[in-house]
């Protein structure tokens, strides 16, 4: 309705597991059908919480000393989001947690492990339309973990798999897979190079800049696009419901 504020996009993060077989492969996750995004194929992750802040995580946590209190918080949601959508960690490997029903920092320390924030590479920030009635600010982290086979939670996520970002964007245009715009723009970026190492270079050189998707009309269809020079090298996407 015109005149009326943008909802508050809410702090998120997006964990792009990274793992190195012949190609590159990277850990992704169908979402339930009453999920947000429901059956999209994306990236584990989600909002930021309250115990993410908590001071429960100072003992806690590995290369956070130069992390201010929004980034330490949004990495250590990336792990907890990890694992409660996948069962993985970077130390263990367990049943996927179902969301509130344990104290995420209470399983860390009963491991005798601390989560290891200075490895997470920034790669991205995408903002929610203004216009969406549910928004999300998402920092999407680049995390190379040598993963087993995910276990997924059943709402959340109902399915996992190992693939290589070429491979991913070909299902998505064979219909194979429902990707979102933000999903394809990232995995674009990460075919463009063939290791770990040459991913992680290319994001360590890179400016993360917030990128805010905008709708747009024409012929009768919607666009996702975002501007030019941003490091994408397609800026727009048309909005087809799964």
């Amino acid at each position: 309705m015109t005149g009326e504020l943008p909802v508050p996009a809410l702090p998120s993060a997006t964990m792009m597991l990274l793992r190195q077989r012949e190609t590159v492969e990277i850990l992704m996750v169908k979402r339930g059908k009453e999920a947000f995004f429901g059956s999209a194929l994306v990236f584990p992750g989600g909002k930021l919480d309250a115990h993410d802040q908590s001071e429960d995580w100072t003992e806690l946590l590995e290369g956070a000393a130069e992390l201010d209190g929004l980034e330490r918080a949004l990495r250590v949601a990336g792990w907890r989001e990890l694992y409660e959508e996948t069962g993985l960690l970077p130390f263990a490997k367990a049943d996927a947690m179902p969301p509130g029903e344990q104290d995420f920092a209470g399983l860390v320390r009963g491991l005798g492990q601390k989560l290891p924030l200075g490895g997470m590479v920034p790669f991205a920030r995408w903002i929610t339309p203004s216009r969406a009635p549910k928004r999300f600010d998402t920092y999407f982290y680049l995390c190379a973990l040598d993963g087993d086979d995910a276990v997924c939670d059943g709402f959340e996520t109902v399915a996992a798999e190992w693939i290589s970002p070429r491979k991913a964007l070909e299902l998505g245009e064979a219909r194979e897979r429902l990707l979102l715009f933000p999903t394809k723009a990232q995995l674009r970026r990460l075919a463009e190079h063939e290791s770990i190492e040459a991913i992680f270079a290319a994001a360590r050189a890179n400016v993360v800049v917030p990128i805010e998707p905008r709708p747009v009309k024409r012929d009768g269809r919607i666009f996702i696009t975002i501007p030019p020079g941003l490091g994408y090298a397609i800026c727009e996407d048309e909005f087809i419901k799964g």
